[in-house]
């Protein structure tokens, strides 16, 4: 075998490769479902949903914003023992409420799973802006930015990706 012919196979196995992988990544944008919107004197809930693409959990989801202002979006719950409250973060969910105030008509979430196409970047983990909540390295770039419209009419949400 020359070398020529050893480049081309290692070329098609790489292929072959990439191809399986990228079949096992999942796109964003009909992941994330909004399931209740609710009101309560100061504060709106928000719940949203990660089985519009996966039946597992996903690794995990964040609030970074409500109307576009820092620190009005909190954790209110999630169906995971594992939270980050000051990170307003969740681990291993699928699904999430977040609090924001009562005259929120937005909010801005960060997803990641390994297996998400992301849209995202971040320059580290933390709170600051331009990082993200937690880890988000994978094969897939696997971390999302969400953006909610909060909807008062039928008490409901609409999500796009940003």
């Amino acid at each position: 075998m020359n070398f020529l012919s050893l480049l081309c196979q290692l070329a098609l196995i790489c292929q072959l490769s990439t191809v399986s992988t990228s079949a096992e990544c999942l796109s964003c944008t009909s992941c994330l479902q909004c399931t209740i919107l609710t009101e309560n004197g100061s504060t709106k809930l928000v719940q949203l949903s990660t089985t519009g693409c996966k039946s597992s959990p996903i690794s995990w989801t964040a609030c970074r914003s409500s109307n576009a202002q820092t620190g009005l979006c909190v954790l209110d719950h999630c169906d995971s023992s594992s939270k980050d409250y000051t990170l307003s973060k969740c681990n291993d969910l699928t699904s999430v409420g977040f609090l924001v105030p009562a005259d929120a008509t937005s909010l801005v979430v960060q997803m990641h799973d390994r297996r998400f196409i992301g849209n995202k970047h971040c320059r580290g983990v933390g709170d600051a802006v331009g990082e993200c909540a937690g880890g988000y390295t994978s094969r897939c770039k696997g971390l999302c930015l969400v953006f909610v419209k909060l909807r008062w009419i039928l008490s409901r949400c609409v999500l796009s990706l940003w």
